[in-house]
């Protein structure tokens, strides 16, 4: 078997999975997803695993988790508060922030929606 060239060393297992992860939700496989995403969050740089959690962060609310959303979420915030700097986590985190409109009167859909403004107020 060829080794991989080097343009292509940035796609490791963890982008794997996240592409793949990316593309079981989008055709509706949450189960499958959810996994490929949790494998890819685990195996990722800080920046990327905050960028990658707020997929998770979808996959899960796809599948009526609404904890695991906002854990996974919730992750996210937590490293743009203490590790990393990304406009793109960050702009993923609003997105998903948006999907939890219907749940909005949750308390911890509150909080996780004013954490997250704070993290915006403070960029």
């Amino acid at each position: 078997m060829e080794e991989n060239p080097d343009w292509l060393d940035w796609f490791g297992e963890a982008q794997l999975r996240s592409t793949e992860g990316k593309v079981l939700l989008r055709s509706g496989q949450l189960e499958r997803a959810t996994s490929s995403l949790v494998t890819s969050v685990k195996q990722a740089t800080p920046r990327d695993k905050a960028v990658r959690s707020a997929r998770l962060a979808e996959a899960h609310l796809a599948g009526n988790d609404l904890d695991g959303a906002l854990d996974a979420a919730n992750y996210g915030a937590e490293l743009l508060e203490d590790k990393v700097s990304s406009v793109r986590a960050m702009d993923r985190l609003k997105e998903f922030s948006e999907q939890l409109r219907p749940h909005k009167a949750v308390p911890a859909v509150r909080e996780f929606r004013e954490r997250l403004q704070a993290l915006s107020d403070a960029a």
